[in-house]
């Protein structure tokens, strides 16, 4: 039976980042419990109960968020394959983009688009009943999202940007996120062949 649920695989591809958030996703992986949202929860109680955890509570309230972002960008990627294949049907298969045979074993999930929604929207509730519960003990009034883009201030701060409460709103920020770093490899493609250009009519 195909799986439900776009929380097990985001999560265990959050475990892999390097870094802060993979190290906060790992440490609730590391709790003793039977489901990943259970593990949230015994991961917070440990770094509320323990003066060594080596992971504050609110990091471990965040990285719900984070959890939470995988998932859409799951979500996205199957939504995308799903059009991507419907494109094949009529006009023959497009170069560079996924089957989406493959995305649903990448991603873990197997549904059409209207279905993948109900899915994510299920997920997000599950993790925003345990995101409300954890907060509330905070006493920081931090709402879940469906997607949380953050950007880099010049002070050095991280400030967000992008607060979408809903999956078409999500799409429309990963797009926007997609365009900008696909146009962004277009300009490093291109100056890489300048640079290269200028190396050799310096050499001739």
């Amino acid at each position: 039976m195909p799986n439900q649920s776009f929380i097990n695989q985001a999560f265990y591809a959050l475990c892999d980042y390097k870094g802060f958030k993979g190290d906060t996703a790992t440490f609730v992986s590391n709790q003793q419990a039977p489901t990943i949202i259970e593990q949230y929860v015994e991961g917070f109680l440990t770094a509320v109960e323990s003066e060594d955890a080596v992971v504050h509570r609110l990091s471990v309230l965040g990285s719900l968020q984070d959890l939470m972002n995988k998932c859409s960008w799951n979500a996205r990627k199957l939504f995308k394959a799903n059009v991507a294949n419907s494109d094949m049907d009529n006009n023959g298969a497009p170069w560079g983009l996924e089957a989406s045979e493959r995305v649903r074993q990448l991603v873990d999930v197997d549904a059409s688009n209207d279905e993948l929604i109900k899915i994510l929207e299920s997920d997000f509730e599950s993790l925003q009943l345990v995101h409300t519960i954890l907060s509330q003990q905070t006493g920081i009034d931090t709402p879940l999202y469906y997607f949380v883009e953050t950007e880099r201030q010049p002070n050095g701060d991280w400030v967000d940007v992008t607060n979408a409460t809903t999956f078409d709103d999500a799409m429309t920020a990963m797009d926007a996120i997609v365009d900008k770093l696909n146009e962004q490899s277009k300009e490093d493609v291109r100056q890489s062949v300048r640079d290269a250009l200028g190396s050799l009519k310096q050499a001739a």
